[in-house]
């Protein structure tokens, strides 16, 4: 997982320091005022820890998010934001579908370092796990909830006054520790669009 985080954060690093140069850093000024709601969409790794077991196989999938907040000032803006992954799998030798869901739901920070497109993201907030099993007319699902932390990084494009484009690395911790499960932690890189008033 950590070298996972490395690859992704270092991915959006040499990418915002490719675009910050005065030829690519667009027409339209970073102006941060008021609301703002987004959202992203791409690739996820996750794995679940099980009680005392040791750390388990990681597996890839569809991630994604959403958010909406206030811009107290150009360079910082607060929020909720609300990050998952999710993945279904085919149970071997039976005609059953098990889904498996992971969400944080956090209050966040994001910081924009010198008002450039740059942004650093911290949440603190609850999480939800849950496994899903259905088939042959049948279905069962179980949910458990505990605390959840995020952490990203990225850049954002503004194409015009009020919409930005842009990657984001992101790490997202699920505490549950209820019995059978630990925890749950995922990594993800998606793109975002951000809409600001």
């Amino acid at each position: 997982m950590t070298r996972t985080l490395v690859l992704a954060l270092c991915l959006v690093a040499v990418t915002a320091a490719a675009v910050t140069t005065p030829a690519m850093a667009g027409v339209y000024p970073q102006s941060r005022t008021g609301f703002f709601i987004g959202f992203g969409l791409g690739w996820g790794n996750a794995a679940a820890k099980l009680g005392q077991s040791p750390d388990p196989d990681r597996a890839n999938s569809v991630s994604g998010n959403l958010r909406f907040g206030w811009s107290v000032a150009q360079t910082v803006a607060i929020g909720l934001e609300a990050s998952s992954w999710a993945k279904n799998y085919d149970v071997e030798g039976t005609n059953l579908d098990l889904n498996l869901t992971g969400t944080v739901t956090t209050f966040a920070v994001t910081y924009f370092p010198g008002n450039m497109g740059l942004f650093l993201r911290g949440g603190l907030g609850f999480s939800t796990a849950s496994v899903k099993l259905q088939g042959g007319g049948a279905s069962f699902e179980e949910v458990e909830t505990g605390a959840g932390f995020l952490a990203a990084a990225g850049y954002e494009w503004r194409l015009t006054e009020k919409f930005a484009l842009g990657p984001q690395a992101q790490w997202a911790y699920l505490k549950i520790d209820q019995e059978g499960l630990d925890s749950v932690d995922f990594v993800s890189i998606t793109a975002q669009a951000t809409w600001y008033w």
